[in-house]
């Protein structure tokens, strides 16, 4: 492992970075709902990571900026850096489709094996998949392999979380553990003496399962939210598996609205949070619980200050910049590339709010952070 200095992303993205919201943190250009309307799409349903629509949305936002960057200059090919086959490589996919263009992506994860970057055989498009982050310095071979010039025709697309930041099988840990640690610091101050630690871990890690799934959604503010309903003794965590495994509950909305009407009788300190909650599900918001985002983005800017010194160890609880990424990033950026940066983590846990940016915290691409790179 070797250490690079300090850094951000907002060093080769600039403020060219969408959140969860699919709202451009550079304001000239515009936002999701302008953009689903100029494409057709549902204004009030912001497709997620892995949906054909959140593709069609990008390419669009994509061809906008480069519209302000190089007037009269279209993009002819994406290339793209993530860390998931499946989420990321869907996306890749969408992406370029709604674009049509020549596309390649690099799809990276540090794993304990012999050095090897392969490419997908069940993408008809160039992705290809690389057990070490250190190969991504061969990718610009690769593209041109396929015709794929890095230079101001070419899009570049990096996922933030797991691929320039906190790196997946290097630095990943750190970020979870950024997420779980919201998740308990926000249920205890709701809970208060009432908090159990015991109760706490049970409730997250059985609903944290893939069998469940399909009641959460996979959605963390549905987890938590359950968690809390459980550590203050709203529902027996038991009985609610149950009637999710039996198929007697399956959708995630029937069950808070069984949890609303008891509203009056629920603990003091829990009756907030479920008028804002709900409140929100009703909206169709896919992040309802605010509380606990509003404290994963400290707990998160927090972990990505830099200690006194670095080791592997800490990899499991600091967040560092993925140093290939940004050598590969400033190279491209170099050669005109059109820089953009994707993120599915909600904007509540990547900006502060008006309280904590007034005391100077950053969104999350502009908060310095340790680069690492391993051989």
């Amino acid at each position: 492992m070797k250490t690079q200095g300090l850094g951000n992303l907002s060093q080769f993205l600039g403020n060219r970075v969408v959140y969860r919201n699919l709202i451009s943190q550079d304001r000239n250009l515009p936002g999701f709902s302008d953009l689903a309307r100029e494409i057709g799409l549902d204004t009030h349903k912001l497709p997620r990571k892995a949906d054909p629509a959140y593709g069609q949305v990008i390419a669009l936002l994509l061809q906008k900026a480069q519209q302000i960057d190089q007037p009269g200059k279209s993009l002819r090919s994406l290339v793209f850096i993530g860390d998931t086959r499946l989420n990321d490589g869907s996306a890749f996919a969408n992406i370029a489709n709604a674009g049509r263009w020549q596309a390649a992506a690099f799809i990276g994860s540090e794993k304990d094996q012999p050095a090897q970057i392969t490419r997908d055989t069940g993408f008809d498009l160039a992705l290809y998949n690389a057990n070490r982050w250190s190969l991504l310095s061969e990718f610009p071979q690769i593209c041109r392999q396929h015709g794929i010039n890095l230079d101001q025709t070419c899009a570049v697309v990096l996922d933030l979380d797991k691929t320039s930041l906190g790196a997946r099988g290097r630095n990943d840990k750190a970020i979870d553990r950024a997420r779980t640690q919201a998740a308990e610091d926000v249920v205890r101050a709701i809970a208060g003496e009432s908090f159990d630690v015991q109760t706490f871990d049970r409730t997250y890690q059985r609903f944290n399962q893939v069998e469940f799934h399909p009641f959460t959604t996979d959605n963390q503010d549905y987890l938590v939210y359950i968690t809390l309903l459980a550590v203050t003794g709203v529902i027996n965590v038991e009985e609610l598996a149950s009637e999710v495994q039996t198929g007697s509950l399956r959708a995630f909305g029937a069950f808070a609205n069984k949890i609303q009407p008891r509203l009056p009788q629920l603990p003091v300190s829990v009756q907030n949070v479920q008028a804002e909650f709900y409140n929100s599900l009703q909206k169709g918001d896919p992040t309802p619980f605010k509380a606990f985002r509003r404290q994963e983005y400290r707990n998160t800017v927090t972990a990505m200050q830099v200690p006194l010194e670095i080791n592997e160890a800490m990899l499991t609880s600091t967040i560092c910049i993925t140093q290939e990424v940004r050598e590969f990033a400033l190279l491209c950026k170099q050669n005109g590339c059109l820089m953009f940066g994707l993120s599915d983590k909600p904007d509540e846990a990547s900006l502060p709010p008006l309280d904590l940016a007034q005391e100077g915290w950053l969104p999350l691409h502009q908060a310095a952070m340790l680069a690492v790179s391993v051989p």
